[in-house]
């Protein structure tokens, strides 16, 4: 039965429901799992499937319906069907649908949203109890983004700041939030702004398709826009390279056989470390370990600057990370 809802994919390939929501699917009675198998097979967000299963006011075979008129009547242009409910309590699938290719938009942005009300006919006393139900809903369902999502809140940090000074001998938690904040400054989209500052002023255009980041960065430089970069006839192709690189033996094999190519030797390259990306909290990992990984870097730090007392703290952390 979990066959569809394991083996789909949208337009570009990708899963559309990763390991953690498949093993999320125990929890759920039969009838769930059978109305989410529907719903898979056209389209539908994962976590929206999530949703409707989750409101007993919903009418599920109804929306099944729904959702398969819009996957029959699109076919092969329907990228993803979602569901949300407003503050009414009235509730909407939508549609994107994929238009034909225009050279003036990537295909990712090109496509147009179908609405569709989900019309039961509920009688008043049902549409009272779906309107009381709602704040709960929302509640539960919110719940469930954030534990998915790993949100790291102010109450976790105070927790781990107080759980490293008890472990770590010498320490104050000015040096554990120094070393925090070194940890996580790759930790959401927003260190991409000025990090492509930095890559201008190395008059980086472009990246090496090659290493454990480039292919992410491509895509967020030429496909998601996240960030823009100078075109220069003088400028650099950026390799960035991790430490996960490094301690990859065939990925550091086949940098060697490249930098001894001498088609690639006459690319203006440059190799970039993201200091701290593989040892830190990052915007593709998770955050809910920056309590272990800084008490890691804070014990290598301590023992650098045991060796070189004239080092600081925040020197000592950026040779460890290098």
């Amino acid at each position: 039965m979990l066959e569809p809802i394991i083996s789909s994919k949208n337009d570009m390939g990708l899963w559309n429901y990763g390991p953690s929501f498949i093993l999320s699917l125990d929890k759920c009675s039969d009838r769930q799992v059978e109305v989410m198998t529907k719903l898979a097979q056209c389209k539908v967000n994962g976590d929206c499937m999530m949703s409707i299963v989750s409101n007993p006011h919903l009418n599920w075979d109804k929306t099944v319906e729904k959702a398969q008129t819009l996957n029959k009547l699109y076919g092969k242009d329907l990228r993803e069907i979602s569901f949300f409910s407003n503050r009414n309590g009235e509730n909407y699938i939508t549609a994107d649908i994929q238009l034909p290719h225009n050279d003036e938009k990537p295909d990712w942005l090109n496509f147009k949203r179908v609405f569709a009300k989900l019309d039961y006919d509920v009688n008043p006393v049902e549409r009272m109890k779906s309107k009381a139900e709602i704040e709960r809903i929302i509640d539960n369902i919110y719940g469930k983004w954030e534990k998915n999502l790993c949100l790291f809140t102010e109450k976790d940090l105070k927790k781990a700041v107080i759980n490293i000074f008890k472990e770590v001998p010498d320490t104050n938690p000015q040096e554990i939030l120094t070393v925090m904040q070194k940890l996580t400054q790759f930790s959401n989209y927003t260190s991409l702004k000025p990090l492509a500052e930095k890559l201008t002023e190395e008059k980086i255009i472009s990246f090496v398709p090659d290493g454990e980041l480039s292919k992410t960065f491509s895509y967020f430089h030429k496909f998601k826009k996240l960030f823009n970069l100078k075109d220069d006839n003088d400028g650099y192709f950026a390799y960035l390279i991790t430490k996960n690189d490094i301690k990859n033996p065939e990925r550091l094999k086949h940098l060697h056989s490249q930098i001894n190519d001498e088609r690639f030797s006459e690319l203006n390259i440059k190799f970039i470390n993201l200091e701290g990306w593989s040892d830190g909290v990052n915007l593709l990992g998770d955050d809910k370990k920056l309590e272990e990984r800084t008490k890691k870097v804070l014990i290598k730090a301590k023992k650098i600057m045991n060796k070189q007392p004239k080092l600081t703290l925040q020197e000592a952390v950026e040779k460890y990370l290098n």
